[in-house]
């Protein structure tokens, strides 16, 4: 029979991979962002459109809950 001690031991953790950490893909993509805009401004005005849609539903997520 397992003891108290020997269930309740921690499991080590895994490192988390940096794909599953919210703000890196975050960061990359507002630094590709910027790099669009700078390196081709043309293609980076015709995003706008996905920009502001983008906007649209997380205001519609946050407001929703």
């Amino acid at each position: 029979m397992l003891s108290a001690k020997a269930l309740s031991a921690e499991v080590p953790r895994q490192p988390t991979r940096w794909y599953q950490i919210l703000y890196v893909p975050v960061v990359i993509a507002i630094v590709l962002g910027v790099l669009l805009e700078q390196c081709y401004p043309q293609v980076g005005e015709s995003m706008k459109s996905l920009g502001d849609a983008l906007i649209k539903l997380v205001k519609m997520i946050m407001i929703g809950q």
